[in-house]
């Protein structure tokens, strides 16, 4: 499964491809899904262990909310 977010890009200024970077390069660093395009971000949910769930939302929400 997959997790794919998508947003209004005239509210929030900042690509997909943007983000999936920032998340890249943050601490911890967090690898989206491949298939991220300037449409939506997207994460590989199956290979998440106990609790990391709650550290991409955190980090993405961050990264969102700064834009």
């Amino acid at each position: 499964p997959h997790l794919s977010i998508m947003w209004d890009q005239s509210k929030i200024k900042l690509t997909p491809p943007e983000a999936m970077k920032k998340l890249r390069e943050g601490t911890p660093s967090i690898e989206a899904c491949p298939a991220t395009n300037k449409e939506k971000l997207v994460f590989t949910v199956w290979m998440l262990k106990p609790g990391e769930a709650e550290v991409v939302a955190k980090r993405t929400r961050e990264i969102l909310s700064a834009a």
